[in-house]
């Protein structure tokens, strides 16, 4: 699950949804920042996934999950009325 959640935290941080201030810091340390980055949003995000995101359909299952079509609760309900 730790691939998932940082694929979509690499996705709410290019929509800008997620901001992350990025102290200087050499390349040796650059996992323990992306471990520490990813429990911080963890600890801070207090909502379930299923909370925010309506699954839509699946598109795929293979050895490391399923992949599904989803929408923004909020986008999915003023699309829909």
């Amino acid at each position: 699950y730790e691939a998932l959640i940082f694929r979509l935290l690499c996705f709410l941080r290019a929509s800008e949804e997620v901001r992350v201030d990025r102290p200087e810091t050499p390349a040796a340390d650059a996992a323990e920042r992306d471990k520490r980055w990813r429990e911080e949003f963890i600890q801070r995000n207090p909502r379930r996934f299923e909370e925010v995101y309506e699954m839509q359909r699946q598109l795929g299952k293979g050895s490391f999950g399923t992949c599904y079509i989803v929408s923004h609760k909020t986008e999915f309900s003023a699309l829909h009325t």
